[in-house]
């Protein structure tokens, strides 16, 4: 009898099988392989620029709060300011939102509110037994995480986890807010991580082409602006060369590199339902 590469029939040949003169034959180099240009390298680098912007954006925020417990209302307010804009820019891009859809979501920020500052005076006074460097130390490497498990649109790609990147988030804020001096203080800096970590990814997500460039672009400057002004002239220059580094080089390696990358598909994949 022979061979045919068929399921639908039986024979005395096993689901699995498959000639050794045919085997390597049934190779396929590169199959739905797709090739990003420039340009979308450089977008995808974008939105990585923008959530290290925010991320450093938190921890500076925590410096200011830190610093003196006046720059509370400023931060509280430039919160606001961030979450109000991106709604509206959001309600302008979506035809279907509707009254009860905002009456919804005004009822979800009321709730947030209400618990986050009800629960504020446990969470500043959650990790006194434990030193401020160890705080420190933990609440980077939770942020770190965060950035390397975010999504940045890519949500099938093995490294992507969206659930880790969002708790390792939130878990460096809460050992923050446990070193600040006031549960109003605490109240702001959740807040503040809320709109950075929750919010603000599912506003930048939907930029795209020239207006996601626009806001890159001054987000980078006041973010590297920021750090110089709280931390040093050092580490401003650092993030400078950061950003550089992921704006500029990162592209360019990752547009080079791709034409080095070969994928192989034959009999040993796993069969798949076939519908066209």
């Amino acid at each position: 009898m022979t061979w045919r590469k068929v399921l639908f029939q039986r024979g005395q040949f096993p689901d699995n099988y498959t000639p050794e003169e045919s085997f390597l034959v049934a190779i396929k180099r590169n199959q739905n392989l797709h090739k990003y240009s420039i340009s979308q390298c450089f977008h995808g680098a974008c939105q990585v620029t923008l959530q290290i912007c925010m991320v450093l954006s938190f921890a500076l925020a925590y410096l200011a709060i830190d610093q003196s417990t006046d720059n509370s209302n400023l931060v509280l307010c430039f919160a606001a300011t961030l979450s109000v804009l991106g709604y509206v820019s959001l309600h302008y891009q979506s035809s279907h939102l509707s009254l009860g859809l905002h009456l919804k979501n005004f009822q979800h920020v009321s709730i947030f509110l209400f618990f986050s500052f009800s629960f504020s005076p446990v969470l500043y006074k959650l990790t006194d037994t434990i030193s401020t460097d160890t705080i420190h130390t933990t609440a980077g490497l939770m942020l770190f995480i965060h950035v390397v498990f975010h999504n940045f649109g890519l949500e099938r790609a093995p490294v992507v986890s969206s659930d880790l990147s969002l708790n390792a988030a939130l878990f460096a804020s809460v050992c923050l807010a446990s070193r600040l001096k006031s549960s109003y203080d605490a109240f702001v800096l959740l807040s503040f991580s809320v709109v950075t970590f929750v919010l603000f990814p599912l506003f930048r997500l939907r930029l795209q082409g020239s207006f996601l460039v626009a806001v890159t672009l001054p987000t980078m400057i006041c973010a590297v602006l920021l750090t110089s002004h709280f931390f040093s002239v050092a580490s401003g220059i650092l993030a400078l060369f950061l950003f550089g580094l992921v704006l500029v080089v990162t592209p360019r390696l990752y547009l080079h590199w791709q034409g080095y990358k070969q994928t192989i598909h034959g009999p040993w994949d796993e069969a798949v339902p076939n519908f066209r």
